[in-house]
């Protein structure tokens, strides 16, 4: 009997040793049944998922740093260039060049092959432009202007010029430019403007009917009560600018196709609206000769053409 208990607990013993001692077969068959906790077992597809990567404070030197992702480069647009400025011989600075070349030549023959319309110079002989001018203190551009049919650019300018008596002449001057052709001055307005054609005509009553080149502004009213029947008249300012300068005044009736010209739709003239204008100027001594009037009997061109 006590052999037998003997026996039993030392068979007791040995299945304790065997399942509960570390380092025991029972202990390592149990390390291999069961993952370490920190890896968890795939619900299904036979792979594990792996631990997070340690943090870089927790990583040592020879762990490997993970790839990053490349930069993405920044695509800048190119810088866009200013506007290359217009050349100088552009035709507008070539028309005031000669503008001024004209006006600082100091006698006709120098001028006569810049004039457009071209003038024999006897004809021009004792005018404004026979010997120096007078000084231009001030030249301003305007907007020029094209005409296609003929092939021509107007380039217009004011100029002050200083007369003998120290007072000043505001004149609108016209450079034509033609093609490929040089520019040249339109002389016909300057002698009507500065040279005096005009003025001299309204200071003669009774003068030959003339055309004239000058700048045009209608008035819907006659505000001078010494015209005759002023009640069926309205007024042009004949002026040498744009901006002032007023040298006369030429009247029309308001029944006239002039005045009809003046409520056409697509007309350029309009009430109080200056612009550039060839006109027909005529005395007019039979109304009431002792009333003469300069009256506008036409007007030809708008563009000061020859």
């Amino acid at each position: 009997m006590p052999a037998l208990f003997l026996v039993a607990g030392g068979g007791l013993a040995y299945l304790l040793l065997y399942h509960f001692m570390p380092g025991g077969p029972g202990s390592a068959q149990r390390n291999a049944n069961h993952p370490p906790a920190d890896v968890k077992a795939d619900p299904g597809n036979g792979s594990a998922e792996k631990p997070p990567a340690p943090s870089s404070a927790e990583r040592t030197p020879d762990t490997p740093t993970p790839p990053q992702p490349a930069p993405t480069e920044t695509v800048r647009a190119a810088p866009v260039s200013p506007p290359t400025p217009p050349p100088n011989d552009s035709a507008a600075v070539a028309a005031e060049e000669a503008l001024e070349y004209f006006f600082r030549a100091t006698s006709l023959g120098a001028r006569l092959p810049m004039m457009e319309p071209a003038y024999q110079r006897e004809k021009l002989v004792g005018t404004v432009f026979d010997g120096p001018m007078p000084e231009a203190t001030s030249i301003a551009s305007a907007p020029p202007d094209r005409n296609d049919l003929e092939d021509y650019t107007n380039y217009p300018f004011r100029v002050t010029f200083r007369t003998a008596n120290e007072t000043t002449d505001d004149v609108l001057v016209v450079v034509r430019k033609r093609g490929d052709n040089p520019p040249r001055v339109l002389v016909d307005p300057l002698l009507d403007l500065l040279g005096g054609r005009l003025a001299k005509f309204a200071s003669e009553p009774g003068a030959e009917a003339s055309a004239f080149r000058a700048i045009i502004e209608p008035m819907p009213r006659c505000f001078e009560p010494d015209i005759p029947n002023p009640d069926r008249k309205f007024t042009y300012k004949l002026s040498s600018t744009d901006h002032g300068g007023e040298i006369a005044r030429a009247y029309a009736s308001l029944n006239s196709p002039l005045a009809e010209q003046l409520f056409t739709p697509d007309s350029q003239i309009r009430w109080g609206k200056r612009i550039r204008a060839t006109v027909v100027l005529s005395w007019n001594v039979e109304e009431n000769p002792d009333q003469p009037y300069i009256e506008l009997v036409e007007i030809k061109d708008l563009n000061w053409s020859p």
